[in-house]
């Protein structure tokens, strides 16, 4: 069976071409030591906490108030907008699938059901990064096109071994009852 599992390489480089400059405008507004993926994390955690910075960021690429080289064209002004309708939080990483992996929200929808989301990766599969599911990760989960990504900043939560057959129920129910959401 084909894999469909991620975006093209050349898609995956036009996200960290959109993101890495984004996160650079986030530091020059309020620098911090950004020397590991933790500095990283904390530096996307302020972006995605107030996702209206984007407008800020996309005013500044306009006026060239910045020193980022970065021309937008149509389309990328509307992936940076649509990232503003972003999924944030602690989602069970439930399975992989061959058109992506399947994360659950943790949280019930208001309708009280679950909600779960295939989400392809950026330049590799989830499913080389993170090969044993189910478990808890925190994750920032965006639209790119018709399709849905991370940021690529995942934490992972590995369950202990007496949680594990909690998280197998919760998994199989989620997955039967729960609605599935490809985009955003």
């Amino acid at each position: 069976m084909a894999k469909n599992n991620t975006l093209t390489n050349k898609e995956g480089e036009h996200f960290y071409e959109l993101f890495l400059p984004l996160l650079t405008y986030m530091n020059m507004k309020k620098p911090l030591r950004m020397n590991n993926a933790k500095d990283l994390l904390r530096r996307a955690d302020k972006l995605w906490g107030d996702p209206s910075q984007i407008d800020d960021f996309i005013d500044a690429l306009d006026s060239k108030r910045i020193p980022i080289q970065l021309t937008l064209t149509k389309e990328d002004r509307a992936t940076l907008q649509g990232w503003k309708r972003l999924r944030r939080g602690m989602f069970l990483l439930a399975r992989h699938d061959p058109d992506g992996s399947l994360f659950v929200d943790t949280t019930l929808s208001p309708e009280g059901t679950f909600q779960y989301y295939r989400v392809k990766g950026t330049l590799s599969p989830f499913e080389n990064q993170i090969p044993n599911v189910p478990l808890f990760v925190d994750a920032t989960i965006l639209p790119w096109k018709k399709v849905l990504i991370t940021d690529g900043l995942i934490q992972v939560h590995r369950p202990s071994r007496a949680d594990m057959d909690g998280l197998e129920k919760t998994r199989a129910f989620a997955l039967a009852n729960g609605t599935l959401i490809t985009t955003f």
